[in-house]
């Protein structure tokens, strides 16, 4: 008998690393995909599988990736797949998206446009409804917040069908403070054709401001 296979799609800047590292990758009775390609996808279908990857969902800095056809090749390969997808106030996700593009390297304004028709998630929302039957849709916002993250950590594991991990309660990727930003996006520019420093710079900010990870 085939096992199931829950695959979450994204999208970025939901919580996903938090839910990769801290509870799919903890359950103890699961396969586990993080890395897509061609051999992971190739599965024996012997036990339960988890893929999850916020790339599925297309790229925020670049439109060069049709989620819409990707979701329908995810489709043939598992019709009878469970989906989880996360989204997020978008004003919240539109800042949150631009502030990552900084901390990659980023400084230019023009990328605004690309961030913003990849936060417009509605339609591509109600694509995946209409594909696939079971499809559990949170908010970052209202879910993984303090008051509310261990019963939607209990609702995801019971979707997925499996008892809760014990998971540590951190915060991935916090976000810097304006001031910081505005720093980065100045060193950024200032060493565009000095990536490897640059790169280490970035590096230091986010030391410093505990921008990678936080224990709460």
């Amino acid at each position: 008998m085939k096992e199931d296979v829950i695959i979450h799609v994204g999208l970025a800047k939901t919580g996903t690393t938090f839910l990769q590292e801290e509870i799919f990758r903890k359950m103890k009775n699961v396969r586990y995909i993080r890395n897509i390609s061609f051999t992971n996808l190739c599965f024996k279908r012997d036990k339960k599988t988890i893929i999850a990857n916020e790339a599925l969902s297309g790229d925020p800095y670049s439109n060069k990736i049709d989620r819409f056809k990707v979701i329908d090749n995810l489709h043939k390969l598992f019709p009878d797949a469970k989906i989880i997808v996360g989204t997020r106030y978008m004003p919240n996700m539109i800042d949150s998206l631009y502030s990552q593009y900084i901390r990659n390297g980023g400084y230019r304004y023009d990328i605004f446009d690309i961030i913003v028709e990849y936060a417009a998630y509605e339609e591509y929302i109600e694509h995946i409804q209409s594909l696939f039957k079971d499809v559990l849709v949170y908010n970052y916002d209202q879910d993984l917040k303090k008051e509310h993250k261990e019963a939607f950590i209990k609702r995801l594991c019971d979707f997925i069908g499996e008892p809760v991990p014990n998971y540590q309660n951190k915060r991935y990727r916090v976000r810097l403070k304006p001031y910081q930003l505005q720093t980065m996006k100045m060193i950024n520019k200032l060493l565009k054709h000095h990536p490897f420093i640059g790169k280490v710079v970035r590096e230091l900010i986010n030391a410093v401001s505990n921008s990678r990870m936080q224990v709460k």
